[in-house]
């Protein structure tokens, strides 16, 4: 773990070392199907994988540990994710597709801007509350926060605006939703079941943090409400 962070911290903090590992093997398949808004960034030395599994040898030589060990390992865990990495690739599909909906021939609007547009027609008035729930909803379906929180910032301060509320409030509310949304998201739970050899477990474990995410939203939308009956 200490070979990670070092290493980590060396390609993320050290310009030289940071520029080398961005643009040698540079596997980035920009335009995908031509559209200039898709792409897909895969920096080979820089990817955290790749820092997992150079940590991985230079433990071997620490420990000095014989390769064997670490082909046994290697073969234990290809065989941990084989079937879950199948419903890995097939759920990050259906995420890009959900996430590029908006590019489309008939002008139609994003799948997510439509959910959120429609949540705000009908649950304006009580939007601080809703808010959070709308982060999490995009956690749930991307995986992850940044990408919630992108695709639904815009929206959110548009409603914030709308209604009269705190924008920074209402924003602030989207990304605690959104951190709360990753522990239902569903192949975060795959992924997470196969590192603990649980495969077929992911509908129990997603029912198991449900009500804690929802409860955690709710707890935000109303600290969001009080917080704006105080102080705005």
């Amino acid at each position: 773990y200490l070979m990670v962070v070092i290493l980590l911290l060396l390609t993320r903090t050290v310009p030289l070392i940071k520029d080398f590992t961005t643009q040698v093997l540079d596997l980035s398949w920009n335009q995908i199907l031509g559209f200039e808004t898709i792409s897909s960034d895969w920096e080979f030395l820089y990817s955290p994988g790749t820092i997992l599994l150079l940590s991985a040898l230079f433990a071997i030589l620490i420990q000095r540990k014989s390769f064997k060990d670490l082909s046994q390992a290697s073969v234990e865990s290809l065989n941990t994710i084989k079937t879950t990495g199948i419903t890995l690739v097939a759920t990050l599909v259906m995420v890009h597709v959900f996430i590029n909906s908006g590019i489309n021939t008939s002008d139609l609007i994003s799948m997510p801007e439509y959910i959120a547009e429609n949540m705000s027609k009908y649950l304006g008035p009580i939007w601080l509350f809703v808010a959070p729930f709308l982060g999490a909803l995009g956690s749930f379906i991307t995986g992850s926060a940044t990408v919630s929180t992108l695709t639904f910032s815009p929206i959110q301060l548009n409603i914030a605006q709308s209604i009269g509320a705190e924008p920074y409030t209402v924003l602030a509310a989207q990304i605690i939703g959104a951190a709360a949304g990753n522990m239902i998201c569903v192949h975060n739970v795959v992924a997470v079941c196969a590192v603990v050899n649980m495969p077929g477990k992911e509908g129990s474990v997603i029912r198991k943090t449900l009500g804690p995410a929802l409860l955690y939203c709710l707890l935000v939308g109303l600290s969001a409400y009080i917080i704006t009956s105080i102080f705005f």
